[in-house]
């Protein structure tokens, strides 16, 4: 379905798979610090996170997954991150802080109440600070039937730069594509 508003592709609450078959899905990844590619294409992230910065900000990791790895390598830089991870039960009580930073790597895209999420990430957003979000981009999609990115079961929100507007305006700050 796509909104006509935000122009966000979404999968409609009635397609979504379960809990289980979305944690079965991601167990299937190695994203942990054993894995040397996945702790590389985490690391191009801390430079983007760290420029323009006088201080060393507060890093949010929303959605970390279970091996925090951002966490791990952000405080080797001194930077203190939290992370937060709903379905692995990791830290509970990161949203009740604020940020200057909120990281979502690779997350945006499975969150089944994407408004309501974005909407807790804003809060948590000291005034001036930043979301940096990593997703595949629809509008580089020629053909989105073909697309391999839509085939993964657990991604069921696909935005186009239009639709990022939609969420600065609710988060309350702009949206950094990484």
């Amino acid at each position: 379905m796509r909104c006509d508003k935000c122009t966000l592709v979404f999968v409609p609450p009635s397609d979504y798979c379960t809990r289980a078959h979305e944690l079965s899905r991601y167990a299937l990844h190695n994203n942990s610090l054993s894995n040397k590619n996945y702790v590389s294409y985490i690391a191009q992230l801390i430079p983007l996170l760290l420029c323009g910065s006088h201080r060393k900000p507060a890093v949010l990791d929303f959605g970390s997954g279970p091996a925090r790895v951002l966490e791990y390598l952000l405080r080797r830089e001194n930077v203190r991150c939290t992370s937060y991870d709903p379905l692995y039960d990791v830290n509970a009580t990161a949203l009740s802080q604020a940020y200057d930073i909120v990281v979502m790597n690779e997350v945006i895209e499975h969150l089944r109440k994407v408004g309501d999420e974005c909407a807790r990430i804003g809060e948590c957003i000291h005034p001036g600070g930043r979301l940096v979000v990593r997703t595949r981009i629809l509008d580089n999609q020629p053909d989105f039937g073909s697309w391999w990115y839509k085939n993964d079961i657990t991604h069921i929100n696909f935005f186009s730069i239009s639709s990022f507007s939609t969420v600065e305006s609710i988060v309350g700050c702009r949206v950094e594509l990484s």
